[in-house]
């Protein structure tokens, strides 16, 4: 008897998104949909194929920590990657989905000493590109701040340099602005109440240069919180930070 199998028929998937993957900034190692509906073919006969990705060539790798890997999982295709440390960007990723249906050779002119083979069935997709965009975010800002003791009854006290090391982030980010806002004072275990420390409350220029003037009659501790806030986005859902707390 004779036996005809049918020949393999080419894979298939649709791009989710219209092609673009949307990452972020500093995320580490993550897995994102890029691709739907992956099927090995419509015969029933390659319905038991196994599917699996062929990454042909990718763009910008020095948007990568380590590099784009493609996985077929549930009929939805994922990039796994992580991005550089403060990188952000775009890259175009090319792709092939394979299945497991392999293809048949076929000599064309059977009567040549050297014939002529032709693949029969097809077991990939054409190449197929898609973008990965690393969506940036605002790093905190940084700074230090170094103890003050002065005398009581001091009245109006100036400290340069009070805070130091003032950062906005990344090179990326350093055309940014920033300002100190006074966060909170709490009272360290001495009799007065907090606010009874201060005649005029601390406050501090850009350069970190720090004011204030001592209330009248007081002595102990306080702690002092700044906030350096900088002129970049600030939205917590998305990853961005524009302020820092010291005490």
């Amino acid at each position: 008897s004779i036996n005809v199998a049918p020949l393999n028929a080419m894979p298939s998937f649709s791009l989710s998104n219209g092609g673009l993957v949307l990452g972020s900034e500093d995320s580490g190692e993550v897995e994102l949909p890029f691709a739907a509906d992956l099927s090995p073919g419509e015969p029933a006969a390659d319905q038991g194929q196994t599917l699996s990705w062929n990454v042909t060539g990718y763009t910008n790798a020095a948007l990568f920590l380590t590099p784009p890997r493609l996985v077929a999982r549930g009929g939805v295709g994922y990039v796994a990657f992580a991005p550089a440390p403060d990188a952000f960007g775009e890259s175009v990723i090319t792709c092939e989905l394979l299945d497991s249906g392999g293809t048949l050779r076929v000599a064309l002119d059977k009567g040549s000493d050297t014939p002529t083979l032709s693949e029969k069935g097809s077991d990939r997709t054409p190449p197929t590109s898609f973008v990965l965009r690393v969506q940036g975010r605002n790093d905190p800002p940084s700074f230090t701040m170094r103890d003050v003791k002065v005398e009581a009854d001091a009245g109006p006290i100036v400290v340069y340099p009070f805070a130091v090391g003032m950062s906005t982030g990344p090179s990326t980010e350093q055309d940014q602005t920033w300002r100190f806002e006074l966060a909170r004072v709490l009272n360290a275990g001495s009799f007065w109440g907090a606010e009874a420390f201060f005649a005029q409350p601390p406050k501090m220029s850009p350069n970190g240069t720090l004011e204030f003037t001592v209330g009248a009659r007081v002595s102990g501790t306080v702690r002092v919180t700044f906030a350096m806030v900088d002129s970049g986005p600030s939205d917590l859902l998305a990853g961005d930070r524009n302020s820092h707390e010291e005490t």
